[in-house]
């Protein structure tokens, strides 16, 4: 055996003695520095998955916001547009079913959603409970959009069923105007007009794709046609009333010129009466019963006095009574 391994042999137990507090020192040292970097390890992977965690309720969070914001966009876009804000303020008696107009009416009212934050300096628990809040805000806009679009749609289909039946009932008596108004017109350009008026919208009114605007806007067509005819048969009217005026007047007037003339030309009237005149005839004497004579005058013989008118009557009326005519 060599002389090293007799020395390491041979230690005393004074060396053995020293070295071992040594080693367990170097031991304690080495757990105690694991179990620092173990806790610390531990506490940076706690805190890594935190961050992360965070990270991510606010991308969910903020992934609800934009979504909400288009709905609302939308939904208000439809409430206020021009198409919409006419259905409101429709009379109701144009209206087929004015159960639509009610239904519009909710409809059209605003909805109160608030959009909820979705900043970073939140808690993860606050995000979470945000980005809830903001896809339940989602579902009632939505819900909302839906429901206003149903409402118009009923509305609409509702008006343009009243149009059809307004102008498919004009349509009607605008044919009855024309059959009525036949050599009645002045100007037989406006019935011509209204016929062809009334065949358009008697089309239109069986297109089942034609909006309420469309039949309005012929049915003011139709009625505009019709009042022109009904114009035109109101001007002949009084035309033929005026020409009849004239005319009687000039047949008074030539009745009363006719008159005048013949007042004018007529020969005076003449009555001719002859001069009354008185004879007497002369004395006869009569011998009487005693033996004398009485004279008695042509005329005054028995019933002279029956006859008053003979000293008035004419010579060839004396020649007669006498019966002296020469």
């Amino acid at each position: 055996m060599s002389d090293t391994q007799n020395t390491v042999t041979q230690s005393s137990p004074e060396q053995v003695s020293d070295s071992a507090p040594h080693s367990s020192r170097r031991l304690v040292i080495i757990i105690l520095v694991s179990a620092l970097v173990l806790v610390g390890g531990i506490t940076g992977g706690v805190f890594a998955f935190q961050k992360y965690q965070h990270s991510q309720a606010v991308s969910a969070c903020v992934t609800t916001v934009k979504p909400l914001q288009n709905a609302l966009t939308n939904l208000h876009t439809q409430q206020t547009a021009k198409s919409t804000t006419e259905l409101v303020t429709l009379d109701v008696n144009k209206l087929a079913d004015k159960t639509a107009y009610t239904t519009l009416v909710s409809a059209v009212k605003p909805v109160s959603v608030t959009v909820a934050s979705c900043a970073s300096t939140l808690s993860t628990a606050q995000l979470s409970v945000n980005a809830g809040k903001n896809k339940r805000a989602f579902t009632r806009v939505k819900t909302a959009t839906r429901n206003l679009t149903t409402a118009v749609d009923k509305l609409v289909a509702s008006r343009t069923l009243q149009s059809r039946n307004l102008l498919t009932a004009e349509v009607k008596s605008g044919k009855q105007l024309v059959k009525d108004s036949q050599g009645k017109v002045q100007d037989q350009k406006t019935l011509d007009q209204l016929n062809t008026v009334l065949t358009q919208s008697d089309k239109l009114a069986q297109d089942k794709t034609a909006d309420y605007t469309k039949l309005d806007s012929k049915l003011a067509e139709v009625k505009k046609a019709e009042q022109s005819v009904r114009d035109s048969v109101e001007a002949k009217r009084k035309a033929d009333e005026e020409a009849a005026r004239k005319a009687e007047e000039a047949r008074q007037a030539q009745a009363a010129a006719q008159a005048a003339q013949q007042r004018t030309y007529q020969a005076p009237s003449q009555s001719y009466r002859a001069p009354a005149q008185s004879y007497r005839a002369p004395a006869q004497a009569q011998q009487n019963d005693g033996g004398g004579y009485t004279t008695t005058r042509i005329g005054e013989a028995e019933g002279a006095d029956e006859h008053p008118d003979w000293p008035h009557a004419t010579p060839e009326q004396m020649c007669l009574i006498t019966g002296m005519c020469h």
